[in-house]
């Protein structure tokens, strides 16, 4: 059974589902002729996957660290018997918030596809000062659920303060296409911190639909890792909506084999005294291939905004290649605003430099490589998820070749 029968079948009589799933049968699976797709071509991995039917996995064993709060999904289905914070589902809030962000992603299908199964929403409510980070778990099995969708609602109360950790990882046989959203309403004077780890298995397949609504003196920071996955694309839109809101949404690519990441990303300045950075990092050997497009916009009476944006890439192979395209639209004209883009390799200068004082060659390679990359995780500012995220690159760099 394909995916729109599946949906058709489940939820023909609920009207926001069939009306994404109406939008989304309208503008088809994304293809190259989509200029923010055009380097990425999700075609070659549509199949007929089984929507009916969820995998169960025994988490009992799993050790929970009690640095954080957990909550766990498995093929995107919440387990509250494993998970230390209520996550609800079908609540009023849900419907109100939805409607608040119905603007960000509202031209990507694979967005309105996830919206079209809501067997899987949920809303994820914040308030006050959150001492521990939020571990959220979303795991994913071999068997069954081919097709994996889910989609995260976080509503960060005024003056609330989280961070927030996404892990995503699978067993190493998955053969997964997993497209999920999260969702987030920063309210006023609200801080919230979110990392998106993927290290899935090398037949993965991920699509990650991001969104943020930050309002008046509001701050919302991202942070994407990718390590995992022969294809990830993660769809960013961030709109600044009330004065004195920031936003920063940086990421990190580190890729080998044949693997291929593809970010595109929108920053919208709606209201003056607003500021938005970013910083997307590539490391690609082999045959891999990075690929940021970032989008910048400042609306007329948005003045006073500061922005910049930059994306380095770094090539460890001749077969490894990066496309990289940074963009500014701007109608206002009291801003500051830079953007900018390089791509290389490692200097002969600086590898001459470490084996001058004894250090081997493919060692010297490895520290310039984590040095490139650490300069991105170390902007997290919570020490316990910053820590987190350094682990995560740590036991992938174990493992890098370099030529």
């Amino acid at each position: 059974m394909s995916i729109t029968e599946q949906v058709e079948k489940d939820f023909s009589t609920l009207e926001s589902s069939k009306e994404n799933l109406g939008l989304f049968l309208q503008k088809g699976l994304p293809t190259k002729k989509n200029e923010l797709w055009k380097y990425t071509n999700l075609e070659r991995f549509w199949q007929e996957f089984d929507l009916s039917k969820q995998q169960k996995a025994d988490l009992n064993a799993i050790e929970k660290d009690e640095n954080f709060n957990h909550i766990f999904f498995v093929n995107g289905a919440f387990l509250p018997a494993q998970s230390d914070l209520e996550v609800q589902s079908g609540a009023t809030e849900l419907t109100s918030l939805k409607h608040e962000l119905k603007e960000l992603l509202a031209n990507e299908s694979v967005f309105h596809l996830v919206e079209s199964q809501t067997q899987n929403q949920y809303l994820l409510t914040l308030e006050g000062v959150q001492e521990k980070p939020v571990l959220i778990h979303n795991f994913y099995t071999s068997e069954h659920a081919k097709h994996s969708s889910a989609h995260l609602h976080v509503l960060a109360k005024a003056n609330s303060e989280t961070t927030i950790i996404e892990s995503h990882t699978s067993e190493d046989t998955a053969e997964s296409f997993i497209n999920n959203a999260v969702s987030f309403l920063v309210e006023n004077n609200a801080r919230l911190s979110f990392i998106k780890t993927q290290e899935l298995g090398e037949q993965s397949v991920q699509v990650q639909n991001t969104r943020a609504l930050v309002k008046r003196d509001g701050q919302f920071e991202s942070f994407t890792v990718d390590a995992g996955a022969k294809l990830s694309r993660n769809n960013i839109s961030i709109r600044l909506d009330g004065e004195g809101a920031n936003c920063a949404a940086h990421g990190l690519y580190v890729l080998g084999d044949t693997q291929q990441s593809d970010t595109n990303s929108f920053i919208h300045h709606n209201r003056p005294h607003t500021e938005s950075s970013q910083l997307y990092k590539g490391i690609m050997n082999d045959k891999s291939h990075g690929i940021f497009t970032g989008l910048i916009r400042v609306e007329k009476d948005a003045q006073l905004i500061n922005s910049d944006q930059l994306n380095k890439n770094l090539l460890l192979s001749k077969g490894a290649h990066a496309h990289s395209r940074p963009q500014l639209e701007i109608y206002a004209d009291d801003v500051k605003c830079a953007h900018g883009s390089t791509t290389g390799q490692m200097s002969d200068e600086e590898l001459f430099y470490f084996e001058s004082r004894g250090v081997p060659r493919e060692r010297a390679q490895k520290l310039l490589a984590q040095a490139f990359a650490y300069d991105v995780v170390l902007k997290i500012k919570n020490k316990t998820a910053r820590e987190y995220a350094q682990q995560v690159l740590k036991k992938n760099f174990k493992n890098l070749k370099v030529e």
